[in-house]
């Protein structure tokens, strides 16, 4: 697989993860995610206590105390609605509908958009236009709220192994792409 490949790979499994609505499906990626990273899960992983903590740390958007949501992050003097707008506009620039959802903000969507972008920029690699729409999303609408999100997840205690991992996979993800997108 090639790095592009790689990347790809990671964001879906990482999508999957984040919009995952039930233990299977919570242990499915994280399964899928753990397998491409050669990171061992123990056997003895209490799936139930990984859904618990899960739905804790990222079911709500204003209660939860790591929502995957851009407008929880977002710095006061803008709206909160400007994450959301970015986001459609996003969707929109790929020629793609954006999720019928209140919840446009949430990382799993946000996710699934960088992979059409991904997909996209596979069948046009040298528009210059997805390349900047690459770094601006990465660059300056991820790097607004990711790092505080990334950061609101380490600061919970006692969380399952799964959990830290993707947490651990979710960091090294957005650093490699801003530092592959630094040296286009």
């Amino acid at each position: 697989m090639d790095n592009k490949n790689d990347i790809t790979h990671r964001t879906i499994f990482l999508r999957n993860f984040f919009f995952a609505h039930n233990k299977e499906e919570i242990q499915q990626a994280v399964t899928e995610l753990a397998a491409f990273s050669h990171t061992p899960l123990p056997a003895n992983t209490d799936w139930f206590k990984v859904e618990a903590d899960f739905k804790r740390l990222f079911s709500k958007p204003t209660l939860s105390p790591a929502p995957p949501y851009a407008s929880a992050y977002i710095n006061e003097n803008s709206t909160k609605t400007s994450a959301a707008l970015e986001i459609q506009n996003f969707y929109s620039f790929l020629g793609v509908k954006a999720p019928d959802s209140q919840a446009v903000d949430h990382l799993s969507h946000q996710l699934n958009a960088y992979i059409l972008l991904l997909k996209e920029q596979a069948n046009r690699p040298r528009d210059q236009n997805l390349k900047n729409l690459q770094k601006k999303f990465i660059q300056v609408h991820l790097e607004q709220w990711l790092p505080k999100f990334i950061s609101a997840m380490r600061q919970e205690k006692d969380l399952p192994l799964a959990i830290t991992m993707v947490t651990n996979s979710l960091e090294s993800w957005f650093k490699a792409e801003k530092i592959a997108l630094t040296n286009k």
